[in-house]
């Protein structure tokens, strides 16, 4: 649903991060609106949710002198109001949640949840993070955050830098610095229409490269099944890998999305979560002590990634 827009436009998300951020959200909830989450995440239960979630958290996290992997969740409570204690707990514990209360709708708790942001996410989404503020009606702001930070494996050598033409899925013809080098034996795996090869970080994590044939269109490959489970092999134990010398020339590149993604949780079926007459939110507050029914109304998720 994300990779499936106009081929001129850059799209960057995190799986792992939208999956800690609903899997958050779906401790909140209870009845058709978990179940409807629990579907969108493959999971028959809460139970599967916490459990892969901390699996993600405890795979993925690094903080070394090499690389970094940081994670941060947070929960933001409306300052005088009451919550269930037990699910605040479950955030806290089970999703290392830090947990604030605090005057919504204020300077100050906007400027708190901004500097939150950007202090997770090493100041890389301080043009998102400004614009995520709360309102004197908000019941809950739920936030998780994603940091990684690595140098490769083999370094590219800065001399054999130089300028080039980068042509876009649009045809759009720019100049941009390329990195180069020549790997002697390295593993590759050719698809249909796509080559797909690999280049490894210092801390262990690899970036995945898909390079269309000359000619073949980007965006049918990103919503192929096939083409999105190669993406996400390790070509080193593909039965299709094959070994040669690949001559490596990669654009040093900046590139950043901004999405809302109400509409498309709804086109997979996350509907009620929305909805103030059906959202079902009694295991964080008692419907009788609030004034208003509550219901999700923005699902915001910024993401960028940075080569060089």
């Amino acid at each position: 649903k994300l990779l499936g827009g106009e081929e001129a436009a850059n799209v960057v998300y995190s799986p792992a991060n939208l999956y800690l951020a609903l899997s958050m959200l779906t401790e909140t909830v209870d009845g058709e609106t978990r179940a409807q989450l629990l579907d969108l995440l493959g999971a028959e239960d809460e139970e599967t949710v916490r459990t892969t979630a901390n699996a993600i958290w405890r795979s993925l996290y690094t903080d070394s002198a090499n690389s970094k992997t940081l994670l941060a969740n947070s929960l933001w409570l409306s300052e005088g109001q009451v919550y269930k204690t037990e699910t605040v707990e479950r955030l806290a514990n089970d999703y290392y949640a830090s947990v604030f209360s605090a005057p919504m709708g204020t300077g100050d708790t906007n400027k708190a949840v901004q500097a939150w942001l950007n202090t997770n996410t090493g100041g890389l989404l301080a043009d998102a993070a400004k614009n995520i503020e709360t309102k004197p009606q908000t019941v809950m702001l739920l936030l998780s955050a994603l940091y990684f930070k690595d140098r490769w494996s083999d370094e590219f050598y800065d001399g054999a830098t130089s300028e080039d033409t980068f042509t876009a899925a649009d045809g759009t013809a720019q100049r941009a610095d390329f990195m180069h080098k020549t790997e002697d034996r390295a593993s590759y795996v050719r698809g249909e229409g796509y080559t797909v090869a690999q280049l490894s970080f210092r801390g262990g994590e690899r970036m995945i490269f898909l390079l269309p044939d000359e000619g073949t269109a980007l965006t049918p490959l990103l919503r192929g099944e096939a083409a999105l489970t190669d993406l996400f092999t390790d070509v080193y134990d593909n039965d299709e890998a094959q070994t040669a010398k690949l001559v490596w020339s990669v654009p040093k590149f900046d590139v950043d999305s901004n999405l809302e993604l109400t509409d498309a949780l709804k086109s997979m079926g996350v509907t009620d979560v929305f909805d103030f007459n059906k959202a079902d939110f009694s295991p964080l507050v008692d419907k009788e002590k609030f004034d208003e029914s509550v219901a999700v109304t923005q699902v915001q998720h910024a993401a960028r990634v940075k080569v060089d």
